[in-house]
């Protein structure tokens, strides 16, 4: 089993890069990252 939160904290530093350290860009793309990662767990199980 991967750990979930050294994997999110990852792809967090990476959005954060892209979004050229653009709190507000930043934490749209969180949130949907999240959305995306409650939805494959959801069809996972």
């Amino acid at each position: 089993m991967i750990n979930e939160r050294k994997v999110m904290n990852r792809v967090q530093v990476y959005i954060y890069r892209l979004s050229g350290h653009n709190v507000e860009v930043f934490s749209v793309l969180v949130m949907e990252n999240l959305v995306l990662v409650i939805e494959k767990s959801k069809t996972c199980s």
